[in-house]
């Protein structure tokens, strides 16, 4: 006689799918069309519901968990206007390249199409976003199929993606058989590239005098989310492959806002970041790489224009491209590549490094050194290459602290400037970040919002290595900070999450104090207070209306049950 087949809700089965997943937390907003869902997920004993005050902090924070993680990430909204309040996030998700799994709910099935109230097609609102799955399900049969499609294309293509359910067939029962079980599960695929494509890519750097820059992202950062405090103290520790690669091809190292903390910023060649989160006080690495001959991208991902291109978008300079997988690499339609090589990406830094030390150790390489040793350049970007080139950064005093507060200290040439004029009755951010940068051990997290704040990070933090920078590299969202720290403390509880705000970005979503103190996390705020969206007030002419009033920041975390205080100038 043959056994009975078992059965499962349909909210319970994606709870459990989920959880194969990875999938550790759900961030979302209630409501009537995702009730099953919602219990069955806050009912599981390997999942953590988050109910966030607004959705789009939801989306914000998923988005967020995976660029930490790695790991697809999962939000939930009820239909229409919760629907509708995901999508800043599942963009931000989507420009910046980490897997994450919307899932809403619908009126029931025989209402579709029939109720006005709170009803939109959502699916047309997600593939006008730009999301390249967003899909529909009309019966509970079709649950396994479309979930695991889903799944697979936020986790291989490295993206987000949507699905909408009826919240009657969130209810209804699902018969599982073998092959509907496993469809929950989509397997993590492994990439590893041949010695013949390391090789190639190290024939395209042989030359000694080829002026490289090495351009770190997220993906690498992402890469060593497991990294320990042991292993970073470790010489052959996997962050350590960077720098290697650097002193071997004398190549300076710019990062991008997410991929600070990967390699130690108080290295000679580490020059900063760069894009439109790095630009200021950043001249010398600008000169370098408008340069350069060829740029070697370690999981940058699509947002290397800045790097490649003129002013008009025309690429000018030789790329070689290190992704993680196929999905990530997926993207880079924007610039050619002399090669693209797939891989844990500082384990291929290892590789090539190694595979270049040999070919320049030849007596072609030598007498191509020599050249460079008896030239003597005469324009400004040449004589810096120069420098480099020649290995000028070793023989440089290591770099010292400065006296004021810039930590990065002050070799020939130049990598940073700062300007620390301060207003009275102001604090300038350098007397928070430096010291901020002191602080921080390593596997701790910061939070970054968009603004004055952003350049302000990007310049006054110096990262010694295996922290974590989160922000919104690609769709620039103020009122990332906080819900990203909630993600991180979730994710992180044992490690120090700071958020760094602007008062104009913070009050868009300062209602998820709220979901903090209720999950008690534990996250330091950090908020830069102006009376001013300083991006708009600085960074144009002839602007008005960017005047805005703030609440006392302090008195209103301690009515959630928080502490602080207020720090002015030097205090």
């Amino acid at each position: 006689q043959l056994s009975p087949t078992p059965e499962q809700r349909v909210a319970e089965f994606i709870a459990e799918s989920l959880v194969s997943q990875g999938v550790t937390a759900v961030y979302g907003g209630h409501g009537g069309s995702v009730i099953p869902l919602i219990n069955a997920i806050a009912s599981h004993d390997k999942l953590r519901w988050v109910y966030c005050r607004n959705e789009q902090a939801a989306s914000l924070a998923a988005s967020a968990e995976a660029k930490l993680t790695g790991r697809l990430a999962v939000c939930v909204a009820t239909s229409g206007p919760g629907a509708s309040h995901l999508t800043t996030g599942l963009i931000d998700a989507l420009q910046d390249r980490v897997p994450v799994l919307a899932i809403t709910g619908m009126k029931a099935t025989r209402a579709v199409d029939l109720s006005e109230f709170q009803a939109i097609h959502q699916e047309d609102l997600f593939r006008a976003a730009g999301l390249p799955f967003s899909k529909v399900v009309m019966s509970e049969d079709a649950v396994p199929a479309m979930l695991r499609n889903a799944i697979a294309v936020a986790t291989r293509e490295k993206t987000a993606a949507h699905l909408a359910i009826p919240v009657d067939i969130q209810a209804k029962t699902l018969r599982l058989s073998p092959v509907r079980r496993q469809l929950g599960h989509v397997a993590h695929l492994d990439y590893q590239s041949s010695d013949t494509r390391i090789h190639k890519a190290a024939k395209a750097l042989a030359d000694p005098a080829l002026r490289v820059v090495i351009a770190i992202g997220h993906h690498s950062a992402t890469e060593l989310a497991d990294s320990t405090p042991l292993n970073l103290r470790n010489p052959y520790a996997p962050q350590d492959a960077y720098t290697r690669l650097a002193e071997t091809l004398n190549a300076p190292i710019v990062v991008q806002l997410d991929a600070k903390g990967v390699v130690d910023e108080s290295h000679p060649l580490y020059y900063g970041v760069l894009g439109i989160f790095g630009n200021p006080g950043l001249d010398a690495a600008r000169s370098l790489v408008h340069a350069a001959d060829i740029v070697l991208l370690f999981g940058v991902d699509r947002q290397a224009v800045d790097l490649i291109s003129d002013s008009d978008f025309n690429q000018v300079r030789r790329v070689v491209e290190f992704e993680p997988d196929a999905g990530s690499a997926a993207s880079h339609r924007w610039y050619d590549c002399e090669t693209v090589v797939l891989g844990e990406l500082a384990s291929n830094a290892r590789r090539l490094e190694a595979a270049v030390a040999n070919l320049r150790d030849t007596p072609e390489g030598r007498a191509a050194l020599q050249v460079l040793e008896d030239s003597r350049p005469i324009n400004a970007h040449a004589r810096q290459w120069n420098w480099l080139l020649r290995g000028g950064w070793r023989e440089s005093a290591p770099p010292v602290p400065g006296t004021d507060g810039d930590e990065r200290g002050h070799e020939p040439p130049s990598r940073f400037q700062v300007d620390h004029t301060e207003a009275p009755g102001f604090c300038h951010p350098a007397r928070v970040l430096s010291p901020l940068s002191r602080l921080l051990r390593p596997a701790d997290v910061v939070c970054v919002d968009v603004g004055d704040v952003t350049l302000w990070s990007s310049l006054c933090m110096c990262l010694s290595g295996g922290q974590r920078v989160l922000s919104s590299q690609g769709m620039g969202v103020m009122g990332y900070a906080l819900p990203a720290a909630i993600a991180a403390s979730i994710q992180r509880p044992d490690q120090r999450v700071v958020a760094v705000a602007g008062d104009g970005g913070v009050q868009m979503t300062i209602g998820e104090l709220a979901t903090a103190m209720q999950h008690k996390c534990r996250i330091t705020l950090v908020i830069f207070n102006n009376n001013l969206l300083g991006r708009v007030h600085f960074g144009f002419e002839g602007v008005s209306g960017d005047d805005i009033i703030s609440p006392d920041f302090v008195a209103l975390v301690r009515a959630y049950g928080g502490g602080g205080g207020h720090g002015k100038g030097e205090a």
